[in-house]
């Protein structure tokens, strides 16, 4: 027993270094050759790490770039690929100014490469001869197993099926259970596709079979209850473990089309795709069982706020949550002027954890400045932060905090204030009783201007009076403010 345990857990954790290797490096993830005029020749690579992929300068090439006969042809400057997303590019058509690589893929088969931007090579692949609506395709996306694959799926997921969101702290009443979500546009039959846990995978008991019937509606979600028997005969006994672990999906010709590591989760929350369908999977709370994941997690910004150091202005941001963030655009006034971008920090895709975010601006000369974030969406689609205001100038003479701004506010404000020498510095704020509500400084600070932003939105604050108390070193200052919803 203690053998077949640890033949067993060599298995489990070939099966993560392998995961592990794939998120290494993008691949080439399908392959159509049939192209014609408006639809084009194409390959579609696929990223399968956790974090967007720059693959600006990578090439990709057929026999005559392998050869040398012809140029490889040349990912542009500025090919971002989403984290477990997805780019195409087009190869029997320059891309861009300058692109000679004269790249068609020969609709009787041939073999193409891909390398990285050092001339690395990280993928090949052995295309077959394919029919006009079929394309060569990895499936499980990023998987080592090629196959024919009709429809297209030119830039989705190869996987039309896909465990969608997964709950493993089920009470009596509410029990364990993953739900199973279909992509496409049509319905699909997903009788006798196999579901299944370790006990599955290992042989140790049976794996849980969907009955006959089972219709998934086209972009929608069919719920299995994995810790009681669904139909007569069903004997999987397929539990969730709380503290995590690794589910599988098969279809009815027994070929495995995904595989989920299931973490830790707590009594609230499931482990879910966000968006539904994609490679990226996030804790999520409240649950959404049999609905769409979508539209629980923006973008959600929490703190925005500036500080002076010498002659640099360093700005400091968080999110709560994000949903397909790309990244910030750092944009500058200076006095009376327009905004101007001076900088761009790269989003962490999406996730409910909170991230954290800076940027420094440096070599500034003595006036006024104002600072705001433009996020932006992978789509193209964006939105603006609030406007932070600081004051550059010599080191100030004197101690001294500001009336916030605006006043009354919601949901939030600024807070601004300068100190002679360096300090130990807090920031906090109370209510009316003197309760206090936040800490928004607690650090040493050098001697400056500062501005931060004071955001309730997460604190569910009533209206009405709140104080905020300013200490550096042996300084003291109180100002009230007032929050009206």
């Amino acid at each position: 027993m203690k053998s077949f345990y640890r033949l067993f857990t060599v298995v489990v954790l070939t099966f993560v270094l392998i995961q592990i290797g794939y998120a290494q490096s993008p691949k080439m993830n399908e392959v159509y050759s049939r192209g014609v005029a408006g639809n084009l020749d194409w390959i579609e690579i696929y990223n399968p790490s956790t974090a967007s992929m720059d693959i600006s300068g990578y090439k990709i090439y057929d026999n005559g770039g392998q050869a040398g006969t012809k140029p490889k042809k040349l990912f542009p400057a500025g090919t971002i690929i989403p984290a477990s997303g997805f780019t195409v590019i087009i190869t029997d058509t320059a891309d861009f100014v300058g692109d000679l690589s004269g790249f068609g893929i020969s609709s009787g088969g041939e073999t193409v490469w891909l390398e990285d931007a050092t001339g690395l090579l990280i993928d090949s692949v052995v295309i077959p001869a394919l029919g006009v609506d079929t394309s060569f395709a990895r499936i499980p996306d990023g998987s080592d197993f090629f196959t024919k694959t009709t429809p297209l799926t030119k830039g989705t997921s190869n996987v039309l099926i896909k465990m969608n969101e997964i709950y493993s702290r089920g009470v009596a009443g509410n029990l364990d259970w993953i739900e199973i979500y279909n992509s496409s546009a049509s319905s699909i039959d997903i009788s006798g596709y196999k579901i299944y846990d370790s006990g599955g995978q290992s042989g140790s008991k049976p794996k849980k079979l969907l009955p006959a019937g089972t219709i998934l509606p086209s972009n929608g979600f069919y719920v299995v209850i994995t810790d009681t028997a669904d139909f007569a005969g069903d004997l999987s006994s397929f539990g969730l473990s709380s503290g995590g672990e690794i589910v599988w999906l098969e279809d009815a010709l027994g070929l495995l089309i995904d595989t989920v590591a299931i973490p830790a989760l707590g009594v609230d929350t499931s482990y879910a795709r966000v968006p539904d369908g994609s490679g990226v999977f996030v804790k999520l709370s409240p649950t959404t069982r049999g609905v769409s994941n979508e539209f629980v997690i923006p973008v959600e910004l929490i703190s925005f706020s500036a500080s002076l150091s010498e002659n640099s202005v360093n700005l400091s941001w968080a999110t709560a949550t994000e949903t397909n963030n790309k990244g910030f655009e750092i944009q500058k006034k200076f006095n009376d002027g327009v905004f101007e971008v001076i900088g761009f920090v790269q989003g962490s895709g999406t996730t409910t954890e909170k991230q954290n975010y800076s940027f420094i601006d440096k070599n500034l000369n003595v006036g006024n400045y104002q600072y705001r974030l433009k996020q932006v969406d992978y789509d193209g689609s964006y939105s603006y932060s609030h406007v932070i205001e600081i004051e550059y100038s010599v080191i100030p003479q004197e101690n001294q905090l500001a009336q916030n701004y605006p006043n009354p506010f919601n949901p939030s404000t600024v807070i601004s204030y300068q100190i002679s020498s360096n300090s130990m510095v807090t920031l906090k704020i109370y209510n009316a009783l003197g309760k206090e509500v936040v800490t928004l400084v607690n650090e040493n600070q050098a001697a400056g201007s500062y501005s931060i932003s004071f955001t309730t939105s997460k604190l569910q604050l009533a209206s009405g009076t709140y104080f905020y108390e300013l200490r550096a070193g042996d300084f003291v200052s109180v100002k009230k403010m007032l929050l009206l919803k």
